[in-house]
């Protein structure tokens, strides 16, 4: 039997056709091996049931997840039962792109820590390519062009996603690394965490992963929760980096304030949630006043649009 050198770890919830189109895009091999994991999935169970008939004979492994409800507590049961020396993440409704892993396997031999690549996007409705690789094409791409601290910073904490990284185990299990979880950004202190301790980290622009975009989808709709959520996360993301990077590199991230106070003027919550998460925002050290200037002509721009 080979060396299982890759472990693919996807969290499965209630979309039993479109994990059988993933799994059609990972080569049925001894040096890989899938991990699915259930999230306490309540429909499509026949069809569940016989996407593990088809696939429990090749290289595919189905769990349930023991870690608490989330894709966070999927992902950390994966974990669990992965034994490649590399790891890949994967949500269950997106693709491999056709010769992924022949890109892969030329990085097994090296010393890398995290191989961050470029990822593609499309629409499942339309088959169009969408924005929401966007952010992490640019990062990537960044600072291959321009290797200045910024765009460093900026690759290694602001591209929170874990899928489309080729990611050593060892860094997870050896820096005690696991998702959250939480029903919403689970995977950033994970992300940042894993950045933090890489020794040696490479960033490509070759593609192995597309997201997929669909209506009924967790990222697909914003609520007060999910902010809240987000928002809180962010707190913790903002802490550890402010705890543990150097002067010169917290004053180089990008924070995107103005984006987090301007979801709650788009969705209407009210001048009273703006004005408790600005005050959030300030008791956790964010240099909300270095980055947007003044305050107070913020919030009368906000005031404006509810009046």
């Amino acid at each position: 039997m080979k060396e299982i050198k890759l472990s693919i770890i996807i969290p499965y919830y209630n979309s039993a056709e479109l994990l059988m189109k993933l799994l059609s895009t990972i080569p049925d091999t001894d040096e890989i091996q899938v991990i699915v994991v259930d999230d306490f999935s309540d429909s499509y169970k026949d069809e569940y049931e016989a996407c593990k008939a088809k696939y429990s004979s090749k290289n595919v492994e189905f769990y349930i997840n023991e870690c608490g409800k989330s894709a966070g507590g999927a992902r950390n049961t994966g974990l669990k039962y992965a034994k490649g020396k590399w790891l890949l993440f994967a949500d269950a409704d997106d693709i491999f792109l056709p010769d992924f892993y022949s890109i892969l396997q030329k990085y097994f031999v090296q010393e890398y820590d995290i191989v961050y690549f470029v990822p593609t996007s499309i629409d499942l409705m339309t088959g169009q390519e969408t924005v929401r690789h966007r952010s992490y094409q640019r990062y990537v791409c960044n600072y291959l062009d321009n290797p200045s601290l910024r765009n460093l910073m900026l690759l290694k904490y602001c591209y929170e996603s874990p899928w489309s990284k080729l990611i050593k185990r060892s860094l997870l299990t050896e820096n005690n690394i696991f998702f959250d979880q939480t029903m919403y950004s689970n995977d950033v202190m994970a992300s940042v965490k894993s950045a933090y301790y890489a020794k040696k980290i490479l960033p490509s622009r070759e593609k192995i992963y597309c997201i997929t975009k669909r209506g009924n989808s967790l990222t697909s709709s914003v609520t007060q929760e999910k902010y809240n959520i987000r928002l809180n996360a962010y707190f913790r993301k903002h802490s550890f980096l402010k705890k543990h990077l150097t002067k010169e590199e917290y004053q180089a991230m990008d924070f995107k304030v103005r984006l987090r106070l301007g979801a709650i003027v788009d969705n209407k919550w009210g001048i009273g949630f703006l004005f408790i998460t600005t005050c959030r925002l300030l008791l956790h050290g964010v240099p909300i006043w270095r980055e947007y200037g003044p305050l107070k002509g913020f919030y009368n721009k906000q005031i404006e649009k509810y009046l």
